[in-house]
């Protein structure tokens, strides 16, 4: 769209998204979320993870529960991220219990990991499940807005690769980056997996 920049271009893309995944009914939203999950779940890069970190979903996004419970199930070790007020960054928690290790965020939208959980190193995540409002075919995402998951590939150490959960409706003919926006390995829908091919 001509004489819009970036930031303007990015905030259309997230509310049309967002539109359409919150026009879905309940069932639907989370029968779709149940498939991308399992196709998920069957990938190589998947099960060859020893240690994996996920994010924990809002209404908005793909269901990430299943994936949780079957890094649980299988034994992997499952971190999610933790976004201390006023740091601007993520710790990553290890869970062993959804039940117990969990509280709600300071954004009040998802959960996150209890402060006492311990700590997993960077350079032994193999896997992230990484969140988005919307992606395209050469693994562009666009995230929450807050840049959280860009800083954290920025580390040093982080080796994992990354994926990202989505709905077929978040899958735009493109969306437009800016230097420091991290490229996903990895997009899997309800129908669907992506794989750039970059990396």
């Amino acid at each position: 769209m001509p004489g819009k920049n970036i930031a303007d271009l990015k905030k259309d893309i997230r509310e049309r998204t967002q539109k359409l995944v919150a026009a879905m009914p309940h069932a639907e939203r989370m029968e779709r979320s149940a498939r991308a999950q399992a196709r998920l779940i069957e990938t190589p890069e998947f099960k060859n993870a020893r240690t994996v970190m996920v994010y924990h979903s809002d209404a908005t996004e793909v269901s990430t529960h299943e994936v949780v419970l079957a890094c649980l199930n299988e034994g992997k070790r499952v971190s999610l991220p933790r976004t201390p007020k006023g740091t601007r960054t993520m710790q990553v928690r290890e869970i062993l219990d959804v039940s117990r290790d969990l509280e709600t965020s300071r954004f009040g939208t998802f959960k996150e990991p209890l402060g006492n959980l311990p700590t997993i190193a960077l350079e032994h995540i193999d896997l992230v499940v990484v969140p988005g409002r919307a992606f395209d075919a050469h693994g562009n995402r666009l995230g929450r807005g807050a840049g959280y998951y860009d800083r954290f590939f920025a580390k040093k150490g982080v080796r994992a690769f990354s994926v990202s959960l989505a709905f077929d409706c978040q899958i735009v003919d493109e969306v437009p980056c800016e230097p420091h926006d991290v490229r996903m390995k990895m997009i899997v829908t309800e129908t669907r997996e992506l794989r750039p091919g970059w990396a």
